[in-house]
Protein backbone atom coordinates (compact mmCIF):
# COMPACT_ATOMS: atom_id res chain seq x y z
CA UNK A 1 0.00 0.00 0.00
CA UNK A 2 2.92 2.42 0.81
CA UNK A 3 4.83 0.96 -2.33
CA UNK A 4 1.86 1.83 -4.46
CA UNK A 5 1.60 5.31 -3.97
CA UNK A 6 5.08 5.76 -4.16
CA UNK A 7 5.74 5.99 -0.02
CA UNK A 8 9.08 5.55 1.50
CA UNK A 9 9.33 3.51 4.43
CA UNK A 10 11.93 4.89 6.40
CA UNK A 11 11.57 1.80 8.97
CA UNK A 12 9.52 -1.31 9.94
CA UNK A 13 10.05 -2.67 13.31
CA UNK A 14 7.87 -5.77 15.13
CA UNK A 15 7.38 -6.66 18.49
CA UNK A 16 6.20 -9.69 19.67
CA UNK A 17 2.63 -9.42 22.25
CA UNK A 18 3.73 -10.41 25.43
CA UNK A 19 0.95 -13.00 26.50
CA UNK A 20 0.24 -13.40 22.47
CA UNK A 21 2.12 -15.92 21.07
CA UNK A 22 2.28 -15.41 16.97
CA UNK A 23 0.76 -11.99 17.75
CA UNK A 24 2.96 -8.59 17.04
CA UNK A 25 2.87 -4.82 17.02
CA UNK A 26 4.46 -3.00 14.02
CA UNK A 27 5.84 0.30 14.14
CA UNK A 28 6.47 2.03 11.15
CA UNK A 29 8.41 5.39 10.33
CA UNK A 30 7.01 6.78 6.84
CA UNK A 31 8.15 9.97 4.83
CA UNK A 32 5.17 11.78 4.18
CA UNK A 33 3.23 14.61 5.49
CA UNK A 34 0.15 13.49 7.22
CA UNK A 35 -1.80 16.43 5.39
CA UNK A 36 -0.71 14.55 1.86
CA UNK A 37 -3.57 12.61 0.19
CA UNK A 38 -1.02 9.33 -0.72
CA UNK A 39 -0.10 9.02 2.75
CA UNK A 40 -3.67 9.80 4.23
CA UNK A 41 -5.14 6.85 1.63
CA UNK A 42 -2.45 4.83 2.83
CA UNK A 43 -3.10 4.80 6.39
CA UNK A 44 -7.15 4.71 5.73
CA UNK A 45 -6.21 1.32 4.04
CA UNK A 46 -4.07 0.82 6.24
CA UNK A 47 -7.12 0.93 9.31
CA UNK A 48 -9.46 -1.07 7.08
CA UNK A 49 -6.70 -4.34 7.14
CA UNK A 50 -5.67 -4.04 10.96
CA UNK A 51 -7.01 -4.10 14.38
CA UNK A 52 -5.90 -0.94 15.73
CA UNK A 53 -3.83 1.96 14.36
CA UNK A 54 -2.17 4.47 16.18
CA UNK A 55 -0.12 7.17 14.88
CA UNK A 56 2.15 8.32 17.35
CA UNK A 57 3.25 11.67 15.72
CA UNK A 58 4.17 13.54 12.43
CA UNK A 59 7.54 15.50 12.44
CA UNK A 60 8.88 17.97 9.87
CA UNK A 61 12.01 16.43 7.80
CA UNK A 62 15.33 17.96 9.39
CA UNK A 63 17.89 19.49 7.26
CA UNK A 64 20.17 18.31 5.26
CA UNK A 65 23.99 18.97 4.39
CA UNK A 66 25.25 19.11 1.23
CA UNK A 67 28.26 17.20 0.02
CA UNK A 68 31.27 18.11 1.28
CA UNK A 69 29.72 20.03 4.37
CA UNK A 70 31.25 19.77 7.63
CA UNK A 71 28.76 18.29 9.97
Amino acid sequence: MFALRELDLAKIESRPLVGQPGRYRFYLDVHGDLEDEAVARALDHLREITMELQVLGSYPRGATYPEGADR
